[in-house]
């Protein structure tokens, strides 16, 4: 059980898909927001695993997971998460978006693949919005 003062390890992809970026627009209580895919690490998993399989999941293509990047953290109602942020690359050049058969109980509700970013564009985490500035 995790106890609720302590952050949950998180792991997110930014795939490089010829210098375009996939963000994920998940709908929220507050409306939506922008995101990249990943998610928690399960309890004995490694952080590259988990990122391949939450991948896998939420957009339905396999990556192949590269260098740590950056860090950032969020909190949403009182969990705390801190989240690593890995260079990725699609292990296949024919990728086809899905996001029909996540099976977690967050709702994405959209998709792009984005070549810059401009800050205020589109509703993000402030972290995340500074690690996509940075690339």
């Amino acid at each position: 059980m995790n106890n609720m003062n302590s952050p949950l390890p998180a792991v997110k992809a930014l795939i490089n898909n010829n210098d375009r970026y996939l963000l994920l627009e998940q709908s929220t209580s507050n409306g939506s927001i922008w995101t990249l895919p990943g998610g928690k690490i399960e309890f004995g998993e490694a952080p590259r695993a988990a990122l391949q399989r939450e991948v896998e999941e939420e957009v339905g293509f396999s990556v192949t997971v590269g260098s740590p990047i950056d860090i950032y953290d969020f909190q949403y109602d009182s969990v705390h998460v801190v989240a690593t942020v890995f260079e990725c690359s699609p292990e296949n050049q024919n990728i086809m978006v899905d996001t029909s058969s996540n099976p977690a109980d967050e709702t994405i509700i959209g998709h792009e693949w984005v070549s810059n970013f401009q800050p205020g564009e589109r509703v993000m985490n402030e972290g995340l919005s500074r690690v996509f500035q940075s690339v």
